[in-house]
């Protein structure tokens, strides 16, 4: 197995998580799927990030990338 972990940070509020989850639930790859309300770098609000673990071993982190910026998020991988 090869963890990478997909954090989703949410800065409008408008994100749905729901789809990366399926996405990956259909490759057999989400391994944990944890969120939090953290304050913004700038100004100290608080926004919900999400961090999604998966098996880098059954899907490509590019292919996570994409949907999860396509479910509204500004998402980066981070490697365990």
């Amino acid at each position: 197995m090869d963890r990478q972990v997909l954090r989703a940070a949410d800065w409008d509020g408008r994100g749905d998580i729901s789809a990366l989850l399926d996405f990956l639930r259909r490759e057999d790859a989400l391994l944990d799927h944890a969120s939090a309300m953290v304050p913004k770098g700038t100004t100290g609000e608080p926004h919900l990030v999400h961090r999604v673990g998966f098996d880098a071993h059954k899907v490509r982190n590019t292919h996570v990338h994409g949907v999860g910026f396509r479910c509204g998020f500004l998402v980066s991988i981070e490697f365990e």
